[in-house]
């Protein structure tokens, strides 16, 4: 989950020539989880986010549900019968679920795969029902019949899939569920200023090009930005919010 990486770059010298793109897991649902070999907040810097996207909740068609609202009060009549397959404990995949059952009081049965790919191949062929999923995976299966989706993580509609509705509009009493993906840089704590202002411009740069939005809509994601201080105000709150979610749930790791 990204903690050898981190590890790496928390005691590496702050000169710049050590960063971290870090996916959201690794600074805000590891610190809750985890006995980390270093501080999350303490030892590093925050740059900027880069990106940030929705992922994608679908049912095989055997479950026979087309709407999320049909999915919740399946699952409600049927608590923790219906399996749900994730990429691992601890993923995005697997918080967005549990802050859906958190949310909606249905149950699922959680099976975590070793990473996204087996637990897709397995939900594709029936042996689990429901999956959240990354859009690049799962949106070929939507478009090809094999899957059908549901509904977004995120509170806000994505091009690739006009017709594929947020959860917190699919159902409006969940709202606000809004959880997206997203990637950020660091640097190791005590990083010189002049250092962080430098790579802050430049990424802005970046994200700013033509192409790069381009390729990121070709992903399903969006372009993110934000100052230092910016950044780290979001990652203390998204800290904070799967704090709660992991321990009004009682999630634990099964080794750490």
């Amino acid at each position: 989950s990204g903690t050898i990486g981190a590890g790496v770059v928390a005691k590496s010298a702050p000169d710049g020539y050590t960063l971290m793109v870090a996916p959201a897991g690794t600074h805000t649902i590891n610190p809750s989880l985890m006995k980390l070999p270093y501080d999350t907040i303490r030892d590093f810097t925050a740059i900027t986010i880069i990106a940030r996207g929705p992922l994608v909740l679908v049912a095989h068609p055997s479950l026979n549900v087309g709407t999320l609202p049909a999915l919740i009060t399946l699952a409600k009549s049927r608590p923790g019968q219906i399996v749900a397959a994730s990429g691992g404990n601890a993923t995005a995949g697997h918080l967005a679920l549990e802050m859906l059952m958190l949310m909606s009081g249905a149950r699922f049965l959680h099976v975590p795969y070793k990473g996204n790919a087996p637990g897709l191949v397995d939900t594709l062929a029936g042996h689990t029902q429901i999956m959240i999923d990354t859009p690049s995976t799962s949106i070929p299966q939507i478009r090809a019949g094999k899957l059908r989706g549901l509904g977004l993580t995120s509170a806000q509609r994505n091009p690739l899939t006009p017709d594929l509705l947020p959860i917190c509009e699919a159902l409006p009493e969940l709202k606000p569920f809004d959880v997206s993906t997203w990637f950020g840089v660091f640097l190791p704590a005590a990083a010189p200023k002049p250092v962080l202002d430098a790579y802050n411009a430049e990424i802005k740069t970046w994200l700013d090009d033509a192409k790069t939005k381009e390729r990121f809509a070709q992903m399903a994601g969006f372009p993110a930005y934000g100052t230092p201080t910016q950044f780290k105000d979001f990652v203390d709150s998204q800290i904070a919010l799967w704090k709660s979610v992991i321990d009004k749930e009682g999630l634990k790791m099964d080794v750490n």
